[in-house]
């Protein structure tokens, strides 16, 4: 048989409804496309009279391999190639069907990316210049068609740029033909002729910008045209560039843009589009208001917006979800014009949005139609974050307003009504718990609906009140958890997932507590666990997921009767190759690691090496190109000739992210017992660094900082002293060195990454390891972490400068931020100590200016934390920076309120602490104000907390310019310490000193100070090591002098046998290191 005929009939088996006989021909083909003369057969076949299906699989084929075989082909092939190709594009409208004319296209557009950058065929560009002014509409229509698709090719971006009027013109006159399918054509060229402007050239070019401003009307003209003669489906290019121009170049709209919103509104409100066109107008006006977000304002349009989004909030989708589908909800009418509140709520001024909007809710929440109604609950539960400040003045009215709606007839009204409520319980948690009651009984009504949206959403109301009202919720949890629990067996999938997410939440809010329902809970688990079916894998997920979240909850003690089952079901979940349930199972394993510990490890040979697989997957990550090939043929077009995007598959890289985290969690848990995996986690790790995914690069980061708890503790040998810097490879082995070497270097690295979660992450992970491995690790890279640092103080950082657009607003993540740079400037200052100060000046530049007014009352509080952990770590070698220092934080500590408060009265202790004696009156003044504050009826615990430690800080500096006798009975007065309990470090350390030193008025408190060191010592975990360490060695001493009075004291406290044992061992322990040699005589800070 003939090479033609031959590859007609594959072909041809191709159509047929048969796999084997598809399978077949696939096999077959593949085999013959790897020689060239495929080529030729191919376009001889096209050219033949045959079924269209055959030409287009013969354009596909050609498509996919000629661009490898081209350069094989005679000169006389090619030339019959492009006359075919040719031929048959300027054929008549009857003779060339239009699904083999639009293959034919694509595949002349791949051989003129062929030929195009070497400067061959250039005169095939006039052809169809001119096959755009045919009176034949099909001739202009594939014409334009063919240049949407040239410009699709980054490739030949550059060199097609100074042809850029005439694709202009082109575009212009298509958007204006008379013809629809001209128009589409048209509209599609213009989406593609944006890609232009990614070339620096065009993007300063400010003239091919007004040109590309030309084609806005008539495209929007073709918009109307489309959405009037019911063809929705062609608008989303029209779509797609509006929003690039909204991003890029928002100017070109501004001569119609009041005409545009308005459009868009009414777009938005009418029902009988379709959803997605209905939302796209939508997410229009979201980008607008993020981006102008005065333009509403100025152009009057904000009330039209608010009914708008009121109107599409109100309506109700009547659809009850299937259960049973896993899958997110689709998108609605009502679940976008909650976005639009919620983006108006964060991003426009609350004088201009509050009142309008309050008299539309208190209008709407007494309608009598539901609908109405659900708008109004709904719409207070979403902006409720973005204007906080208002709706805590009206909480007294808005809390029973939405209290009452979670009896409302309407199933609607009370499932919004939930939403609210959790939203508020979630953002206004001190100022709802004088209603807890209410809240509480609304709780239970809602675990009782008998719709089970209403159920679900009651359930998340709690979950938000077990994370903000722990203490509150905790008599109420054993009812609550009672009827989840009922709840369960006959729950619908959905309702199942739901319950067990918020059982986790309850789980953690009671810890220990949580022992009484664990066991009939557990035995659902693992009916769950035995789950095989995809269908409802989903119940396996969440049940897994609970199992690590009730262990760490519980803790071991309890938890270990199910650990081995646990640990059974959940490797074997990791055989049945779901990428999900993957994902759990690395959370659970992370849970599980950091409460069992050793115990994980016999489970690390097969699950080490599963993490390192899903880090390594390319599963969910898709390269997508302007071909949907409908065949299984195997290919290997040159895909630099197609323009390519990668997409990824959200749910695949959550589990790469729970894979990278759960590496670095077995690291940390492990220490030692992981050393044999290391070397591969951290490849591993150090590949995904770089990886396109900003979550997954952002895992890797903190996996690497989890890691050098790793190095810490395999290493028995390191260790480090504040401001000593010695040589890593010098003093420990060449792979440890080489480890941390690797680990600081990405991090650094990703300093310079432009997302800010990344920077965020990597400052983070920055601060562990500089607390973690000392100066050490980090003196390489010291001067290009303060220069990334003076950067970012100025906002001209990488990923400050980039053209990302934020969500939320910059506020929100300059905060973060800016926590993050705090934390590593402390991290650094506990390293380095004193040898930081070198490097300072150009940071306490930036930071004091940080203390303007003009900067909000968030960041001076992080500016104000970030001085005093420098001046904490560096001590008297700090004073050249104080200068004005302590007065302007006075003046935050006396005229504030919130962390700004807390954090200035914080920082004032160590300023006046380190201060030199010349400025005794400022130190006297920063005591009395401390003393003011401590004293002060109403004021916060938290301040009061960090006043008595400022006040035990300027003792230590300066106890004979100070009433110091006053100061210490004050201190005692107020002790324990009753929510920030990190300052008892510095009390005790004052006490301490004043023991040490022979102190008699602090002898004369002996008892009283025991008292408050023995409790300390026992509960308060955020004593620091060196200070458990002196108070054990000062009651050993203290029960070696006074054995019976100091015995008597400790007994007094009433500890129980557990507690005393406790407390025993710690002492004897200090006795046997031999700590505690009597006391020594201490210096203070100051020879006074």
């Amino acid at each position: 048989m003939d090479p033609l005929t031959h590859m007609g009939n594959l072909l041809t088996a191709l159509l047929q409804p048969d796999t084997e006989t598809i399978r077949r021909a696939t096999a077959e083909i593949n085999e013959i496309l790897k020689h060239p003369a495929s080529i030729e057969t191919l376009f001889s076949l096209l050219v033949q009279p045959c079924d269209n299906g055959v030409k287009q699989y013969c354009c596909v084929l050609a498509r996919m391999k000629i661009a490898g075989h081209w350069e094989n082909l005679s000169p006389a092939t090619q030339q019959k190639i492009k006359e075919t190709l040719l031929q048959y594009i300027s054929a008549d409208e009857q003779s060339v069907a239009r699904t083999v004319r639009r293959q034919v296209t694509s595949l002349l557009a791949v051989v003129i990316r062929i030929l195009l950058p070497k400067g061959e065929w250039t005169e095939v560009l006039n052809t169809f210049l001119e096959a755009t002014k045919s009176p034949i509409t099909v001739h202009r229509e594939y014409s334009i068609m063919l240049f949407q698709q040239l410009l699709e090719s980054g490739e030949l971006l550059e060199p097609l740029l100074k042809y850029a009027p005439t694709f202009h013109n082109i575009i212009l006159a298509g958007l204006n033909d008379g013809e629809p399918v001209v128009r589409n054509a048209a509209v599609q060229a213009a989406h593609a002729y944006s890609n232009f402007f990614e070339l620096e050239e065009a993007e300063q070019n400010i003239e091919m910008w007004k040109s590309f401003g030309e084609i806005v009307k008539p495209m929007l003209d073709h918009m109307n045209f489309c959405l009037t003669n019911q063809k929705e489906d062609e608008v989303s290019p029209v779509f797609s560039i509006i929003d690039f121009i909204v991003q890029n170049k928002i100017e070109l709209l501004i001569p119609f843009l009041g005409e545009l919103i308005k459009y868009m509104l009414d777009v938005a409100k009418n029902p009988d589009f379709e959803k997605m066109t209905r939302n796209s107008a939508l997410f229009f006006i979201e980008n607008l208001i993020k981006i102008r977000p005065k333009t509403l304002v100025e152009l009057n349009m904000l009330l039209p917006l608010l009914d708008t989004t009121f109107k599409m909030c109100s309506e109700v989708d009547e659809d009850d979800d299937d259960d049973d589908d896993d899958d997110e909800q689709s998108i609605t009418a009502h679940t976008c014009a909650a976005q639009i509140f919620s983006v108006l709520s964060m991003t426009i001024p609350e004088k201009y949005v509050w009142e309008p909007f309050m008299q539309r809710v208190r209008f709407l929440v007494q309608s009598s139609f539901a609908g109405d109604r659900m708008a109004a609950i709904t719409a207070l539960g979403v902006v409720v974050q973005g204007l906080l400040a208002k709706i805590y003045d009206e909480l007294p009215e808005l809390l029973p307003v939405i209290l009452r709606s979670t009896s409302d007839p309407a199933r609607e009204v009370r499932e919004a009504a939930y939403f609210a409520l959790g939203e508020f319980c979630k953002f206004l948690e001190d100022d709802v718990k004088n209603s807890r009651d209410q809240i509480v009984e609304a709780v239970h009504r809602g675990l009782s609906d008998p719709d089970k949206r209403v159920m679900l959403m009651s359930c998340y109301t709690i979950q938000t009140l077990c994370e903000g009202l722990k203490e509150e919720m905790m008599p109420h949890l054993p009812q609550i958890l009672v009827r989840l629990d009922q709840l369960l067996p006959n729950a619908t999938i959905r309702t199942q997932d739901q319950i067990f997410s918020c059982l986790s939440t309850c789980a953690m809010a009671a810890k220990q507590e949580f022992k009484p329902f664990i066991d009939p809970i557990m035995g659902t688990i693992f009916n769950l666990l035995l789950i095989t079916d995809d269908k409802t894998l989903q119940l396996r997920c969440r049940a897994t997921e609970c199992c690590g979240l009730f262990a760490q909850a519980v803790g071991s003690d309890i938890f270990r009767p199910y650990y081995d089952r646990v640990i059974d079901f959940v490797l074997k979940g990791l055989e049945l190759n779901d990428h999900t349930l993957r994902e759990y199972s690395y959370n659970c394993f992370s849970n599980l690691a950091e409460i069992f510990g050793d115990e994980v490890a016999p489970c690390l040979p097969i699950l080490v090496k599963t993490m390192v697989e899903s880090c390594k997957s390319m599963e969910g990550v898709t390269v997508v190109g302007d071909d949907h090939l409908p065949t299984d043929i195997e290919g290997d077009e040159d895909t630099s000739l197609t323009p390519l995007k990668i997409q990824f598959v959200s749910s695949y890289m959550d589990e790469k992210v729970a894979a990278c985290s759960g590496l670095g969690t077995l690291a940390k848990a492990l220490g030692s017992t992981f050393d044999q995996y290391f070397p591969d986690a951290l490849a591993c790790v150090e590949e995904l660094s770089a990886y396109l995914d900003t979550e997954v690069r952002a895992a890797s980061v903190e996996a690497l900082a989890d890691f050098s708890y790793f190095l810490l503790s395999s290493d028995e040998s390191y260790s480090w002293e504040k401001s000593e810097i010695v040589d890593i490879g010098a003093n420990h082995e060449s792979h440890i060195a080489a480890s941390i070497e690797a680990i600081v270097d990405i991090l650094v690295t990703k300093l310079a990454d432009e997302d800010r979660r990344v920077v965020d992450t990597a400052l983070d992970s920055l601060a562990t390891v500089a607390r973690n491995l000392g100066p050490s690790a980090l003196a390489p890279h010291l001067e290009d972490i303060v220069h990334f640092l003076t950067l970012a103080l100025q906002k001209q950082a990488p990923f400050q400068t980039s053209s990302e657009v934020f969500e939320d607003g910059d506020a929100d993540h300059e905060f973060l931020t800016f926590g993050s740079i705090s934390d590593l400037l402390a991290g650094l200052g506990e390293s380095f100590g004193t040898v930081f100060l070198k490097h300072y000046p150009p940071i306490h530049e930036l930071l004091v200016k940080h203390l303007q007014p003009t900067y909000n009352a968030d960041i001076i509080a992080l500016a104000v934390g970030a001085i005093a952990f420098i001046v904490r770590e560096t001590g008297t070698e700090f004073r050249p920076f104080i200068g004005n220092l302590i007065g302007t934080v006075a003046g935050f500590a006396n005229a504030h309120e919130g962390v700004l408060k807390q954090n200035a009265v914080f920082a004032l202790g160590f300023l006046a602490r380190y201060a030199p004696v010349e400025q005794k009156g400022l130190i006297l003044d920063s005591a009395n104000l401390l003393v003011q504050v401590v004293t002060r009826e109403g004021e916060q615990e938290n301040v009061i907390d960090n006043a008595l430690g400022s006040l035990a800080n300027i003792v230590s500096g300066h106890r004979k310019i100070v009433p110091s006798n006053d100061i210490i009975n004050l201190i005692l007065q107020r002790l324990p310490l009753k929510e920030d309990f990190e300052p008892a470090n510095y009390i005790f350390d004052c006490f301490l000193k004043l023991i040490s030193s022979g102190d008699k008025h602090i002898t004369q408190k002996l008892p009283e100070v025991i008292r408050h060191f023995a409790i300390d010592l026992l509960r308060n975990d955020d004593l620091i090591d060196s200070v458990k360490t002196e108070i054990a060695d000062t009651l050993h001493t203290l029960l070696t002098k006074y054995p019976q009075d100091t015995k008597n004291v400790i007994d007094s406290l009433g500890f129980s046998p557990d507690e005393n044992a406790e407390l025993e061992r710690i002492i004897k322990e200090s006795q046997e290191q031999g700590n505690a040699d009597g006391f020594d005589d201490e210096e203070y800070d100051d020879a006074e």
